[in-house]
C-alpha cells in the first residue's frame, strides 16, 4: 500500500498546510485537522497524522517541517495529555474531541 502522503488528495494536503499555518494552539490544530478528516497524534517520539476512522499514518513533518512535533511544541507548548486514566497518547480521547490542555 502506498504511504498516506501519496494516498491523500493534493487538495487535502494543501488545505491542511494552509489551515495549520495560522493556528495558535493544540486545540486549534486538532479542530482544523478533524474538519479535514485527519488527526495529529503522538504515539512515540514524534508527531503522526492519521485519517480518522481509516488506515494509514504519516510523520507530521510530511506536511512540512513546520508541523514536526518539536516545532509545534515550540509554538504551542507541550503536547496535551489525553483525557482519562490509562488513555494512551496515541488514542483519541473519549468523545472524539482533542485532549484538553494541562
Amino acid at each position: 500500500m502506498a504511504p498516506l502522503r501519496d494516498r491523500l488528495p493534493a487538495s487535502i494536503l494543501s488545505q491542511a498546510r494552509r489551515q495549520l499555518a495560522d493556528v495558535v494552539s493544540w486545540i486549534g490544530l486538532h479542530s482544523r485537522l478533524r474538519a479535514l478528516g485527519l488527526r495529529y497524534l503522538r504515539p512515540g517520539g514524534g508527531g503522526r497524522v492519521t485519517v480518522i476512522g481509516g488506515r494509514g499514518a504519516m510523520p507530521a513533518c510530511h506536511l512540512g517541517a513546520a508541523f514536526a512535533l518539536p516545532r509545534l511544541v515550540a509554538r504551542f507548548g507541550r503536547f496535551p495529555r489525553p483525557a482519562g486514566k490509562g488513555c494512551p497518547a496515541d488514542v483519541e480521547p473519549p468523545g472524539g474531541g482533542p485532549a484538553p490542555g494541562p
